[in-house]
């Protein structure tokens, strides 16, 4: 599900982990331990010459190829920014041999806990002198599953002698371990390679979209499986769930049921690269690419929670994120040999500028629970004049790597009434 899986235990020196295995958290990617060149923490990303682009946006079907560069070839090539290494990315292309190629493939898989962790059955607690409620409950059981993942790959490529064209669209559903998590995934990808004037000029046209509706679940729950008491009942006999009243203790399988964690995200590049022969020595190269990612998550926690909502009479969360890039680059290279030597020069401009900025709402005191966080207008914290309850903030960064800047970022703290604003270089 995700394309750092493919490099799992295939490249000396790359660590790719994912802590629990949440498919809705990407994977964390060392290359060589920890850089303190250009605070980079993770191996720069390049998809089909994108220099920094996001690997969320590509699906491990259209993978044509994946290099990693971990020596100093990468520090020479891309600067400070391939500090941490290198990952570049080739994903599949039509072909000029012509001929029309469909494919599709289907797949599903099964993710299983491989072990918990060890604690003690109902039998074990009471004979340990834990108090007993009556039930013997495997909480850790309760809160997780065996999580199936769908997957469906539909693709078309073409080619001709000048010209290829290659598309394709994937749907991933995917279950985690942990009940409640997962996601949906639309994801489109497209390109075409065209070729004139006896090959000295290649037209290369890339785009690709992604959608994702996710469900993010509570990791919380799988925390408390491991505290609760194992004599606990799931819920009383009226149905209701079963919650001692007691500090930082609470029904695991009442904080999935009685709340919401969802959210959806959205990526759209495309790229466009010209390369040009003056002569057999002398080259010429373009590339002009653009990235937009958008992400939207909402929480709710009913006023039932004994977890978060029940001492504001509800809760509800909106965060939400947006950021682009451009990326344009034009260098031109000549190179000629001889017997005696050999002359390869470089000379370019390459202009990078990234903007992020988000939003965060928090509200509370509803008179229902049957909106949820879709009815923020209803909130009592709205009305009620106590700052600490309302909580909004938003932020904005911009990045131009063009004039090797730091990121300048301005954070907004609005807390009721009052507002505080700070400019921060970091």
């Amino acid at each position: 599900n995700d394309p750092s899986q493919l490099l799992q235990g295939k490249v000396a020196g790359l660590s790719i982990y994912n802590k629990g295995g949440d498919p809705n958290s990407s994977s964390v990617i060392r290359l060589r331990g920890l850089s303190t060149v250009g605070a980079n923490t993770q191996p720069l990303i390049v998809v089909d010459g994108v220099i920094g682009a996001t690997l969320d946006n590509i699906d491990p079907n259209d993978i044509a190829s994946i290099s990693v560069l971990k020596d100093g070839s990468a520090a020479a090539i891309y600067g400070s920014r391939g500090s941490s290494g290198v990952i570049l990315v080739t994903t599949k292309r039509g072909s000029r041999s012509g001929g029309l190629n469909v494919n599709f493939n289907s797949s599903v898989a099964a993710a299983s806990v491989y072990r918990n962790v060890p604690v003690m059955n109902a039998s074990q607690y009471v004979a340990a002198g834990g108090n007993d409620l009556g039930s013997k409950t495997d909480w850790q059981k309760e809160v997780t599953q065996t999580g199936i993942s769908k997957i469906n790959n539909l693709a078309i490529s073409a080619g001709a002698k000048n010209t290829t064209f290659r598309m394709s669209t994937n749907w991933r559903d995917v279950s985690g371990v942990l009940k409640k998590s997962g996601f949906n995934q639309v994801n489109t990808r497209a390109n075409l390679t065209h070729h004139a004037l006896n090959d000295k000029l290649t037209i290369d046209l890339n785009m690709a979209f992604t959608h994702r509706d996710q469900d993010f679940s509570f990791n919380e729950a799988l925390r408390y499986a491991v505290l609760y008491n194992p004599t606990a009942p799931v819920r009383f006999p009226s149905g209701d769930y079963y919650q001692a009243i007691l500090f930082d203790n609470f029904n695991p399988v009442a904080i999935l049921d009685q709340n919401i964690n969802i959210g959806k995200t959205q990526n759209l590049n495309y790229s466009a690269k010209i390369d040009y022969a003056f002569t057999k020595a002398l080259t010429f190269s373009a590339n002009y690419a653009q990235q937009f990612n958008t992400g939207l998550r909402n929480e709710y926690y009913s006023s039932k929670s004994l977890f978060r909502g029940l001492n504001r009479n509800g809760l509800a969360r909106k965060s939400s994120n947006d950021g682009n890039f451009t990326l344009f680059e034009a260098y031109g290279t000549y190179a000629k040999s001889s017997d005696k030597i050999n002359l390869n020069a470089t000379a370019g401009y390459s202009y990078q500028e990234q903007q992020d900025q988000g939003m965060f709402v928090e509200l509370g005191n509803f008179p229902s629970d049957a909106l949820g966080f879709s009815a923020l207008q209803l909130a009592g914290d709205r009305i009620s004049g106590l700052a600490s309850n309302v909580k909004i903030s938003r932020f904005f960064c911009t990045f131009l790597s063009r004039h090797h800047m730091r990121p300048s970022c301005r954070r907004e703290t609005l807390w009721g009434n009052l507002r505080q604003a700070d400019t921060v270089t970091s």
